[in-house]
């Protein structure tokens, strides 16, 4: 018996340094792979790779992984940015589920990673999202008019009714289908009704095939959110929206940055960086663009690429309106200390799209520049 243990724990001990080695081995190549990658400022002078090679292993042994961003922050130039400006991706995850809040007198106890979980689910489910926030002040959400599966209605209570002919009944109009807990505006359908004809966005263009081929999830059927005039100016096939990250420690909402996604293929419909889309920062104190338009691959113009718009001092309407909007509802998620708000901005103010308890602070790190001091000192307050 104890030659079996002995056995056992000599595998076990080579099986955890051959994972461990390969561990460093995949990071060491990740390192080699980002040094040798281009530089994304080439107007500016780049370090010695030797540097660029200590930066990369510095930030690998503090944060225990590779800086993939490293490049796209500019952080490879000489005298440009610090690393010690920039928030780590995984670890600011992580403090945003371990930070401490104030809660009412009866949740002192609760666990705040625990409650900040639970709390996600506002933020994961959009027909949840929807029902609260409509709940607290109406019409600052877009209207969810059907929740289902394929061809089966969730939601409302129907009789004998199937998705497929729910949709045939609604009004003229534009409407958007969407997966209830969908990430990144990849399954997003516009379906346009026009003269009681249904068209659809995308390669099928049939309603009863598309409805059968959705993937067996929970989708949702939401009316469409036209832009404010001034948004639609920069891009017009994409609904733009705001990203803002607001903090809310100690009872008191902060904003550490906000950027505006644009879309840029005309074939699509969302704004979403991943998708292909541009981003450009804002001024948190004007609400005016920043100068540039970026792209995760690090590409950056001054204007956009299709409209032709430069972005500088470019104006957003109803600032102030969406930053008070903003104060006024993140108490309400007070299990949620920090949210990645999605704003559009329309004719008659700002509309929440939604909030996301996830949200990343790569695309608002490339667009305003590092944001750990901030960060830091909001937590302060």
């Amino acid at each position: 018996m104890n030659e079996n243990n002995e056995n056992n724990e000599k595998e076990n001990s080579f099986l955890n340094k051959f994972y461990l080695y390969r561990i460093i081995y995949k990071k060491m190549a990740k390192i080699k792979e980002i040094v040798n990658s281009p530089c994304l400022f080439p107007e500016y002078e780049r370090k010695s790779k030797i540097v660029r090679y200590i930066d990369n292993y510095k930030w690998a042994l503090k944060y225990r992984r590779v800086n993939t961003c490293y490049n796209t922050w500019g952080l490879d130039v000489k005298n440009f940015r610090n690393s010690n400006d920039y928030l780590d991706l995984k670890n600011m995850r992580k403090q945003k589920k371990e930070l401490g809040i104030n809660l009412p007198e009866e949740m002192e106890k609760v666990d705040t990673a625990l409650l900040n979980t639970k709390f996600s689910l506002i933020a994961d489910n959009k027909f949840i999202f929807f029902t609260y926030f409509n709940s607290i002040k109406s019409g600052i959400t877009p209207e969810i008019l059907l929740v289902f599966k394929r061809n089966n209605i969730l939601w409302p209570d129907t009789k004998n009714t199937t998705t497929v002919d729910f949709i045939k009944k609604l009004e003229n109009g534009k409407y958007i289908c969407k997966a209830n807990t969908g990430l990144g505006g990849h399954s997003i359908t516009l379906i346009t009704k026009k003269n009681n004809k249904i068209t659809l966005s995308g390669d099928n263009s049939n309603l009863t095939e598309f409805i059968n081929s959705l993937k067996e999830d929970t989708y949702i059927i939401q009316k469409y959110v036209y832009q404010h005039k001034a948004i639609s100016k920069l891009n017009d096939s994409s609904l733009n929206t705001l990203r803002i990250a607001s903090v809310r420690f100690n009872q008191k909402t902060n904003f550490l940055a906000a950027m505006l996604r644009i879309g840029v293929d005309k074939n699509q419909i969302v704004d979403n960086a991943s998708s292909g889309g541009t981003f450009v920062g804002i001024d948190l104190e004007t609400g005016k663009l920043k100068e540039y338009g970026h792209f995760f691959n690090g590409e950056k113009t001054k204007f956009h690429p299709n409209s032709k718009v430069f972005y500088k001092d470019y104006q957003i309407p109803y600032w102030k309106e969406t930053i008070e909007l903003i104060e006024k509802m993140h108490p309400f998620v007070y299990g949620m200390p920090s949210i990645g708000w999605d704003i559009a901005i329309t004719d008659d103010g700002p509309k929440i799209i939604e909030i996301n308890a996830d949200w990343g602070t790569k695309g608002l790190q490339i667009a305003n520049g590092g944001l750990k001091t901030r960060w830091e000192n909001l937590k302060k307050q």
